[in-house]
């Protein structure tokens, strides 16, 4: 079977080709958008974890909010981040941020995906659970959710090697990350 999983998330990617490691039969290509698949590949199932683009986006900020590595980085420690208001660190966040080219990523993934498969992934960005779609074009997508990837790829691989999810709700800044999505406007 040829699967390609198509994500501009790191840890999507990783976790995907950990996951399905196990499964046999099973003929995986991974990239971060469709250009890095070949044309001439068909696969039979293509996953992805695209995200709605500012979710996505806000999700990125808090994950790396305590890394120097990164522009929007608040502070190495966490103390001072947890100290902070949350309209200062979503302040700081939006002042440095740029990320702005991940949001562009997911959106431009979304219309490479539309265009090579004939699959709009913007149905699938409310779904609460993760369901197999076919698209038109006999593809069968799966739209995974980065915090519960594992669980989500077993819907079409029972199989899957178990691994850990990326929930917010288990991180260090989980509550802080909670009261910036209710305090933002959408």
């Amino acid at each position: 079977m040829l699967v390609a999983s198509i994500t501009p998330f790191k840890t999507g990617r990783h976790t995907i080709s950990q996951a399905l490691q196990t499964c046999p039969n099973l003929e995986l290509k991974t990239g971060h958008g469709v250009h890095d698949i070949d044309s001439a590949w068909k696969p039979s199932i293509v996953i992805t974890s695209v995200r709605e683009p500012v979710a996505q986006t806000l999700s990125c900020l808090f994950q790396d909010i305590d890394c120097t590595d990164f522009p929007y980085c608040y502070d190495a420690d966490r103390s001072n981040i947890v100290a902070a208001s949350t309209k200062t660190l979503v302040a700081h966040a939006l002042r440095n941020v740029k990320n702005v080219r991940d949001v562009c990523t997911a959106a431009h993934l979304w219309e490479d995906l539309r265009r090579r498969f004939d699959f709009d992934v913007a149905r699938c960005a409310e779904f609460d659970a993760c369901t197999p779609v076919a698209s038109s074009a006999g593809t069968t997508f799966l739209v995974c959710r980065l915090e519960s990837i594992c669980n989500d790829l077993r819907v079409l691989f029972p199989q899957a090697a178990t691994a850990k999810n990326n929930s917010a709700d288990d991180k260090w800044y989980s509550q802080i990350y909670e009261d910036a999505r209710r305090w933002l406007p959408f």
